[in-house]
């Protein structure tokens, strides 16, 4: 079985991924007393807000998902319209 684990490409992604999990654990521990505690600017809401906004029109998935939404959207009112 360690032999596996050495030369599995998926075991050794699974085991970064749960060192990553474990750490992040110990720093939301650390941090959860101060949580809640800070505010952000209206104007810094707006800024992240935006980027956000920005990122996610120009991400290929949106773009991907948008336009299957579209094309169902066809979809459905072309076959309303062939009932009628």
């Amino acid at each position: 079985m360690k032999l596996h684990y050495i030369i599995c490409v998926w075991c050794e992604r699974y085991a970064e991924q749960i060192a990553f999990v474990k750490s992040a654990a110990h720093g939301f521990a650390k941090n959860a007393i101060n949580s809640g505690m800070e505010t952000r600017s209206p104007e810094k809401k707006k800024r992240l807000q935006a980027d956000i906004a920005s990122h996610l029109q120009g991400s290929t998935m949106s773009r991907r998902l948008k336009e299957k939404a579209e094309a169902n959207w066809r979809e459905i009112v072309q076959k309303n319209t062939d009932k009628k």
